[in-house]
């Protein structure tokens, strides 16, 4: 019997039933070949991540100096900014909320560009910046983008369910 079977990262070609067995899960490539005879197993090309960001940033013209800020600030996000991100942006996105997008000299935690507006993650360290955030919104308000901000202290109060909302009312709120 000639089986194809794609394990894991692997895609691996042979002649021995036994590849059908759910229990071979998780093996490696290495344990596939020294398990199973007149096989051949091959590595599975990786298909690169589309990062949405990335192509709203290189589409608006933006430097790759500052495109790589923008990767920077994604891959190391306050933990404040990815209960945020796991709450609203990874799954269901249906606000098109964009992460660490530079607008007027700053970096905007959530941007929908659909509805020019942006959700500041409001984490511990922003209590000692208040006047740099107000000066940032005034800012942002005169090239039209509007501003939610969440604070540890709305999670306190609410459900997750409850910041979803509050999200979706001040998105939609055009």
């Amino acid at each position: 019997m000639f089986v194809i079977r794609f394990q894991g990262d692997y895609l691996v070609l042979g002649a021995n039933p036994e590849l059908l067995n759910p229990s071979t899960k998780g093996t490696t490539g290495n344990d596939l070949l020294s398990s199973f005879h007149r096989c051949k197993i091959f590595p599975m090309a990786k298909e690169p991540e589309i990062i949405a960001e990335d192509i709203y940033l290189e589409d608006a013209g933006v430097d790759q100096a500052t495109i790589d800020r923008s990767v920077y600030f994604r891959e190391n996000m306050s933990t404040f900014e990815k209960k945020i991100w796991d709450l609203v942006g990874k799954e269901s996105n249906h606000w098109d909320l964009l992460r660490q997008i530079p607008m007027g000299g700053y970096f905007l935690d959530f941007y929908s560009p659909t509805h020019m507006a942006c959700v500041e993650a409001d984490g511990p360290d922003h209590i000692k910046t208040k006047e740099h955030d107000d000066a940032r919104d005034i800012e942002l308000s005169k090239q039209g983008i509007r501003t939610l901000r969440i604070t540890p202290a709305d999670f306190r109060r609410g459900r997750p369910l409850d910041i979803l909302e509050m999200i979706s009312n001040f998105l939609e709120s055009d």
